[in-house]
């Protein structure tokens, strides 16, 4: 297999840090996944020696896909909402670059999930619309239209009740419970206003 069909890609997450080496064409991946917890606090620095560390066990040289946890605009940051507000603004492709040695280019989480969907999975060729959620520590989401990416839409963040409704949501998901009885009493009783 030639070096032109084999990427390495980083998934940026609040709790964890994992990469591997991917064949590009069938979207499978050829190593096994390496995996650091994020740090605490998830400062740019710090993950970016983290991002180092990956590409270090990995033995890996060339460029590097990694997705991340919030709005990205060509490399930008443009909110990090479950890792570290002194990420708003950071040039994290160049940041990573520098702390690895390689050409990083950083893309949402969700945006690089539904992409995949989109070129390898069950989405393939689909016309209209396609929602993609993911759910980890926050949830994602990933809209296209027509096989086409709005980037960055952030779903988990609408707004609910006057705020955020990820945090309310995710406690959910991940207790079976409400976090509070301010937020919603039952998971099947919340509705948000269309």
């Amino acid at each position: 297999m030639s070096t032109s069909t084999k990427a390495f890609g980083i998934d940026i997450g609040g709790t964890a840090m994992k990469a591997a080496v991917v064949d590009v064409a069938s979207g499978e991946l050829l190593s096994e996944r390496f995996r650091f917890d994020t740090p605490q606090p998830a400062t740019p620095q710090a993950m970016a020696s983290v991002v180092a560390k990956l590409v270090t066990v990995a033995n890996w040289s060339g460029p590097v896909g990694c997705t991340f946890p919030g709005i990205v605009r060509r490399g930008m940051i443009g909110s990090a909402v479950n890792l570290d507000p002194s990420w708003n603004d950071v040039d994290a492709d160049a940041l990573f670059s520098r702390a690895c040695g390689n050409e990083v280019t950083m893309l949402n989480d969700a945006d690089a999930a539904g992409l995949a969907e989109i070129r390898f999975g069950s989405q393939r060729a689909r016309r209209g619309v396609v929602l993609l959620l993911t759910f980890g520590t926050g949830i994602g989401s990933a809209l296209f239209l027509d096989g086409r990416l709005l980037p960055n839409t952030e779903l988990g963040h609408i707004e609910m009740d006057g705020s955020d409704a990820e945090p309310a949501t995710v406690s959910i998901g991940n207790s079976g419970q409400p976090e509070s009885t301010d937020t919603c009493s039952h998971w099947s009783d919340c509705s948000l206003p269309i």
